[in-house]
Order: C-alpha cells, then structure tokens, then sequence
C-alpha cells in the first residue's frame, strides 16, 4: 500500500488500467489501523456528516468508525468503474439528454 503525503503535488489522472489497483489500494486502507483511527477521530471531534448510531456501545465512536470504514470498503468492492476522457465525454455527449439549468436571478 502506498503512503499518503502531506505535500501536494499537481493532480496527475490515473490512466485506466490503474484504477483497479487504486481500488484495491483504497479497500485495503478502509480497512486498516490508520483509517480507522482517523475515521473515529473525525467522529469524537464530530467533524463528519454521518454518524451510525449503535445502541449500548462500550464506545460508541470506534463502533461508528468500525461501521463506517466496512461500509466504503463494501462501496469500493462492489463499484463498478468507468473511465471518461475527453475523447469519450465528446462521443457521448450528443447523445445524452439536455441540462436543464435552472433560471438566473
């Protein structure tokens, strides 16, 4: 797995056959130490939209961070993938229907 840095460097897209590794790499994180760590900080400082609630847990912030990094885990083995780039956004793009935008003002 790879480590993740601090420093940012300018966004390179993944090509496509990369993104079935990047899958895995990400699964492998949510379940791991570090994830959980995190995901539990976020849920004691409440710095999270989402907050499973599991009745009668010793700690209920490690339960809900248990819960939450199963379920992206789950999310990213069952997704399926698609890669658009320009070329393909441009072939489809005729046949997809018109947005509509709401009204300014």
């Amino acid at each position: 797995m790879r480590s993740i840095s601090a420093v940012r460097a300018p966004y390179v897209a993944p090509v496509p056959g990369q993104l079935a590794e990047m899958r895995e790499e990400m699964e492998e994180y949510n379940r791991s130490p570090a994830a959980l760590a995190g995901m539990e900080g976020a849920m004691r400082t409440a710095r999270t939209s989402l907050y499973p609630y599991v009745a009668g847990a010793r700690d209920r912030h490690a339960m809900a961070a248990r819960i939450m990094c199963a379920q992206e885990s789950t999310h990213l083995r069952q997704a399926r993938l698609y890669y658009a780039d320009s070329e393909t956004t441009a072939r489809v793009r005729p046949s997809a229907p018109p947005v509509r935008r709401p009204p300014a003002g």
